[in-house]
């Protein structure tokens, strides 16, 4: 069975109108082409959609993707100089291991 997959300009579309969308696209162009990131004379855009199976976070791996932050953030913390007295165990390994 195939997944259907949303379609967020279409959605934005129904919602918004065609006029928004479009005023939308307008500024897009506007502030890409000040940015000099594109030419905006010559602007081809390309909505092929192609399915692809996701994978959706689970509530274990947010956890380790939190604990990871936090100890990066309490290194970088560390590493300032800031809160020396402060002990903070590394549980990445533990983390990574109960997540599975």
């Amino acid at each position: 069975m195939d997944a259907v997959l949303p379609d967020p300009v279409g959605e934005l579309t129904q919602r918004c109108g065609a006029g928004v969308v479009a005023e939308l696209n307008e500024a897009l162009l506007g502030k890409a082409h000040d940015a000099k990131v594109v030419k905006t004379g010559q602007v081809r855009t390309d909505t092929t959609v192609v399915p692809a199976d996701v994978t959706y976070p689970t509530d274990s791996g947010l956890l380790v993707r939190a604990v990871t932050l936090i100890v990066g953030l309490v290194a970088k913390i560390h590493g300032l100089g800031a809160a020396s007295r402060t002990t903070v165990r590394d549980r990445r390994h533990a983390a990574g291991q109960r997540a599975g």
